[in-house]
């Protein structure tokens, strides 16, 4: 949720780049690089759970436990879906809930909680690489409401 990477992004990490705060992450689909910061919380967060599972330094974070003798390959991308279809019944979301759920919600959270939302959009246009302030919008459901909601305490001089 705090990455806003793709999932196929997420799945190809290893704990050797969570120990640096800034790190870049060749994207799958795109092929672009992407220079990625960490929050410091969020790479502590990450840290515990990686020395609670002693995950190895070039080992991927998110590991497959398949029988299949090769050791330190990631889980699938419908792995992936599975687990968080899991998690999103047992919060009671009613919709369907994956890995890009996660990365729409962080471009919501990050507008809704921007005091500038002109520069949120633009900066968030750059984070996921979208070609339009456009596309970024769509993407992440910001619609009319939203900019009126916006407007509701907005005044010049007053």
């Amino acid at each position: 949720l705090n990455t806003a990477l793709r999932a196929e992004d997420i799945l190809q990490l290893k704990a050797e780049v969570i120990m640096k705060n800034r790190f870049f992450v060749t994207e799958n689909k795109t092929l672009k690089d992407q220079k990625f910061f960490l929050n410091k919380d969020v790479q502590n967060e990450v840290l515990q759970y990686i020395n609670e599972f002693s995950i190895g330094e070039h080992e991927y974070l998110l590991q497959s436990r398949t029988q299949s003798g090769e050791d330190n390959k990631p889980i699938t991308r419908a792995q992936a879906f599975k687990i968080m279809k899991k998690i999103g019944n047992y919060l009671g979301i009613n919709y369907t809930f994956g890995m890009h759920s996660l990365r729409k919600t962080y471009g919501y959270q990050y507008i809704k909680n921007s005091k500038d939302k002109a520069e949120a959009l633009l900066n968030l246009q750059t984070i996921y690489n979208h070609s339009s302030i456009q596309v970024t919008q769509l993407y992440i459901g910001w619609t009319n409401d939203d900019v009126e909601e916006t407007r509701k305490d907005f005044k010049i001089g007053i």
